[in-house]
């Protein structure tokens, strides 16, 4: 008799410990899944700050640029400016050699882990301090594609500041326990500027813009 109430006590037990390891595995699970928004938008937030900060010193030191070898500022015979022409060759070159400085930094990193905290799911500062960490994985994908943006704005009485920004374009692939996830990314570099004699017809808005073609590489050979 006192045996069969063994058995049975242990069967409840077995049966207890059961039941909680799979109501903790389904909240694990639960909670997996509604974190993943919020573990996603940390990696990619690192990521973007990641990739700026190994990018912007080196597009400072190396990438600066004459506007006269890239621009062609069109001006009607009233001095007003009215369109922003690129010199092909010069600006082929120029992104050339951007894209394999932006892709020789790059490879530096690729497949470089972030650590994002498990607990980023309650959106709490407090939380995010405290608990285990999720490794994020991430790798480059796709091709880098930049080109040169130019804006000009009428600057004083008859003067318009004319700024040359190279646009980067990056694509990542965030890579978590659960998902995958693909994030694309795009910096404007500022690579000159200068004070030219002319103004922006109020007719623009007294502001015009403008975008060379794109040039794209493997990230990846």
């Amino acid at each position: 008799m006192k045996s069969k109430k063994k058995v049975k006590r242990k069967v409840f037990y077995l049966m207890t410990a059961l039941l909680i390891f799979l109501m903790t595995i389904s909240l694990l699970l639960a909670y997996s899944k509604k974190s993943n928004e919020s573990i996603i938008a940390l990696s990619r937030q690192s990521f973007e700050k990641k990739i700026y900060n190994a990018l912007n010193s080196t597009m400072q030191k190396t990438m600066e640029g004459e506007l006269e070898d890239i621009l062609k500022i069109n001006k009607n015979s009233n001095n007003e400016i009215i369109y922003i022409d690129y010199d092909l060759k010069n600006t082929y070159l120029y992104l050339e050699k951007a894209t394999k400085i932006i892709k020789d930094r790059l490879n530096e990193t690729n497949g470089f882990i972030l650590q994002v905290p498990f607990l980023a799911g309650f959106k709490s500062a407090i939380f995010n301090n405290f608990g285990p960490t999720i490794n994020v994985k991430i790798n480059y994908v796709n091709a880098i594609l930049t080109n040169i943006y130019t804006k000009v704005t009428n600057y004083g009485l008859n003067n318009a500041l004319v700024e040359a920004y190279i646009r980067i374009t990056i694509d990542g692939l965030l890579i978590t326990p659960i998902t995958e996830n693909k994030a694309s990314i795009s910096y404007d570099f500022l690579i000159s500027s200068k004070l030219i004699n002319g103004k922006v017809p109020s007719i623009y808005g007294d502001y015009l813009s403008s975008n060379s073609s794109l040039f794209d590489v493997p990230i990846v050979d």
